[in-house]
């Protein structure tokens, strides 16, 4: 990595720490809401928007890489005002339409997506606005799967923006919190989702395991979680054979802003 790039990346992370650091402060509780609505708590912290765009943005970042405008960098501006403006929560659908509205070009988001063979997949922040939501893109490596996983409470819009993604959907096992079920769980769909396909899912749905079903060709998607409770939290992982769950404590990205 160049000097430069060095100093940009020092800098983004700079400013990652300092909205966590105003997070800390946030009491987990505020976030952890039923997946019944898209409601999340507006505090004067949450004036801290990334610093791609917003408007009294004044850092290090801004004045050494203002990023061109394009369709990837007016997604994260439309998803910001939808879920920060004043007044009622955004709708499921008009979420769904956001993801949906961006054409997907590899030479807008491939800074953001740093594979890794050696891993089933990656996990990449590309943009947060803490205690409200965060958007990662995720490398699948061909043939791997994630294990079959809750959503913490929150809610979960993917949208496949190259490759080809299999979901499959479980129904909660009956005793999730016990030792041992020692009984299957059950599949419910099974589901393989195309380039620019987008999907949702909450806790009210369901758990599902992603897989990428290609032999060869490393897939990607894009995730929003609101709130993201998943990265304070953690989340839970379940064996399919049994429904023993496991508790999965938060992870660290393997890129942040692009840079690793």
């Amino acid at each position: 990595m160049n000097p430069f790039r060095t100093m940009l990346c020092r800098a983004a992370h700079w400013n990652l720490a300092a909205l966590r650091t105003v997070e800390v402060s946030r009491s987990i509780a505020s976030t952890a809401r039923k997946a019944t609505s898209l409601e999340v708590v507006r505090g004067r912290e949450l004036e801290y928007v990334p610093q791609h765009f917003h408007p009294r943005t004044t850092s290090l970042t801004q004045h050494l890489h203002r990023p061109v405008l394009n369709g990837f960098t007016t997604l994260f501006t439309d998803l910001t005002h939808a879920l920060t403006r004043p007044g009622p929560p955004p709708t499921i659908l008009e979420l769904e339409r956001i993801m949906s509205s961006y054409t997907s070009l590899p030479t807008e988001w491939s800074r953001y997506a740093h594979a890794d063979p050696s891993k089933l997949y990656t996990r990449n922040l590309v943009l947060e606005v803490p205690g409200v939501f965060n958007l990662l893109l995720l490398a699948w490596t061909p043939g791997k799967s994630s294990a079959i996983h809750d959503h913490v409470d929150s809610h979960c819009v993917m949208r496949i923006l190259s490759g080809s993604i299999l979901e499959k959907r479980y129904a909660w096992p009956s005793s999730p919190s016990g030792p041992s079920t020692s009984k299957r769980m059950q599949l419910t769909s099974s589901t393989t989702h195309a380039a620019d396909a987008v999907a949702y899912i909450n806790d009210a749905h369901g758990l599902h395991s992603v897989h990428n079903p290609s032999a060869h060709e490393t897939a990607y998607s894009l995730h929003l979680y609101t709130p993201p409770n998943a990265a304070m939290r953690g989340c839970y992982t379940f064996d399919e054979s049994t429904g023993e769950r496991v508790h999965v404590r938060p992870g660290r990205y393997d890129s942040i802003g692009g840079c690793q």
